[in-house]
């Protein structure tokens, strides 16, 4: 598969693009500032327009979304640019799109935790995204929605339930995501990844 990584020099896109080259798939690398990752590596400002990112973006089977700023541009970034991805993926004709997101992201029923509440705003922009990509975009999604990432070795085990919030080591995210964006039973599908016992091909596959 041809995939754009969106986010590509981030550390969970630079776990990504690792992990998608490895699986034989032609990965084009998308950062502001682009670094030697992936096949291809392309600029891409988040603060442009729809219309100018769509040109921007080459043909691709697939979009995955690891962007973040860190706290430091929430709405130009996290929410508007997420949307603004979306939209180019829809006029370029790229149906499938691959969502990087937060724990409870769209349940904020959930959100009366402390580790939540000391990130309320992300939350606001990760919530608002990811309802904009299950009704709005028209695309064939997939949401991740893990816990808190750690630079943790990679157990290579998931669960995908409603439970207690967990930490989740990025390289397993990556894995997730990777393969989440070859697997058709995950279309549609919001996963809430938590640590756990499965291997995570097996917990994909039980989706």
């Amino acid at each position: 598969m041809r995939i754009i990584v969106i986010g590509a020099s981030g550390r969970v896109g630079q776990d990504v693009v690792k992990d998608l080259q490895a699986n034989g798939d032609h990965v084009i690398a998308t950062s502001r500032h682009p670094q030697n990752l992936g096949d291809e590596q392309i600029a891409l400002d988040l603060h442009e327009e729809a219309g100018e990112l769509a040109k921007q973006l080459p043909d691709a089977d697939a979009i995955v979304f690891t962007a973040g700023s860190g706290g430091r541009d929430l709405m130009g970034t996290d929410l508007d640019g997420a949307i603004k991805t979306m939209q180019a993926a829809k006029q370029k004709g790229i149906s499938r799109y691959v969502m990087l997101s937060a724990a409870y992201a769209t349940d904020r029923s959930q959100w009366q935790t402390p580790a939540i509440q000391s990130i309320r705003d992300y939350y606001i922009a990760k919530h608002y995204a990811d309802l904009y990509l299950i009704n709005e975009s028209g695309l064939n999604y997939t949401i991740v929605q893990p816990g808190t990432l750690t630079e943790t070795p990679a157990t290579g085990k998931a669960t995908f339930a409603d439970k207690q919030f967990t930490d989740n080591a990025i390289p397993d995210v990556a894995d997730v995501i990777t393969q989440a964006t070859h697997a058709n039973n995950t279309i549609g599908k919001v996963i809430l990844m938590h640590g756990g016992d499965t291997p995570i091909k097996d917990a994909i596959a039980a989706l």
